[in-house]
């Protein structure tokens, strides 16, 4: 990100840059979910890339403690992308077992010469739309349990697999509508990332989530790597996961639970996506905002603790009509 021009709470619209007169507002509205803002304009430097096309990887693990010794080996640094789902319905030991893809971006000579003709085209259709006849309930854990238990014995270990943008990247577009099979009730989100050495309260929690009768198919884990100098960005150095609960009763209140035990440990959050109102360590970004951002200020309670853990927490309450 070069510039952007901001559109600001007093009605000026100003040109922000990294290091310029309103730096601290520029990076306050990076990873800043909207908060400082409408962003009117970007400057933005892209990646460039001779395919549309990723170089992929693919292993398995059999555990949580396997995944995240896996995700531990040194081994992520000879990729550019990394990315896992993980079972987060069965009892140990296979709780935490993971299907893990990383990958690169694909080099014009890495293709096969059927692909490398149009090396750019960008393809992905969808193998079917989820028809909009799944009833609330539906999506629980004997549903979801099966559903975990074939993704993990479809997936296996490969090396060098050419994968288009949406099979690696989003590889669950591939199902038009995929948000029905939740019914009419729709689903919560819920994201946290905790400081690498706090690994074993890491555990815990995740633990938790398989004995606590909400379920998740859907769930992603990754290990972070540094963030940037923007306050309100979401990522720090540490263990994330993010999990898809089915809206039913009583999810409120175990998530305000995990919330608790989260924030323990810290303050930080990402203010649109949290379970509930959390302060935000950002008191770069409160004098920001103070200038000239005084409705938007007054919203923001400021906190001082260093964001240690963070939590996001989004809730999706996605149907089939608009």
């Amino acid at each position: 990100m070069h510039s952007i021009d901001l559109l600001t709470a007093d009605g000026q619209i100003r040109h922000l840059t990294p290091d310029g007169d309103d730096a601290e507002l520029f990076w306050c509205t990076v990873g800043g979910n909207g908060l400082t803002g409408i962003i009117l304009r970007a400057t933005i430097e892209m990646t460039h890339t001779e395919t549309a096309y990723f170089l992929a990887d693919g292993d398995v693990t059999r555990s949580l403690d396997e995944t995240i010794a896996f995700h531990s080996d040194g081994s992520e640094a000879n990729y550019t992308y990394s990315s896992a789902w993980f079972d987060a319905i069965s009892p140990p030991p296979k709780l935490g077992r993971a299907v893990i893809s990383r990958g690169s971006l694909a080099r014009l000579d890495q293709l096969p010469k059927k692909l490398q003709r149009n090396p750019l085209k960008f393809d992905a259709p969808q193998y079917f739309t989820m028809p909009d006849v799944f009833p609330t309930g539906l999506a629980n854990k004997l549903t979801f349990g099966a559903a975990s238990e074939l993704w993990y014995r479809k997936s296996g270990t490969y090396r060098g697999k050419i994968q288009n943008l949406t099979q690696f990247y989003h590889p669950l577009d591939m199902v038009g509508e995929w948000n029905r099979a939740y019914g009419r009730a729709g689903f919560g989100q819920y994201q946290f990332v905790v400081p690498t050495q706090a690994v074993e309260e890491f555990k815990r929690i995740i633990g938790d989530i398989q004995k606590s009768g909400h379920c998740s198919f859907l769930n992603v884990f990754k290990l972070f790597g540094p963030g940037n100098q923007a306050p309100l960005s979401f990522p720090i150095p540490g263990w994330n996961v993010c999990v898809d609960f089915p809206i039913k009763p009583g999810l409120g209140q175990f998530l305000s639970e995990l919330d608790r035990r989260v924030l323990e440990f810290g303050v930080g959050s990402t203010p649109p996506k949290t379970h509930g109102p959390r302060p935000i360590p950002s008191t770069p970004c409160i004098r920001a905002l103070r200038s000239g951002l005084r409705c938007a200020a007054r919203s923001i309670p400021c906190g001082s603790s260093p964001p240690t853990w963070r939590v996001v927490w989004s809730c999706c309450r996605w149907c089939s009509t608009p």
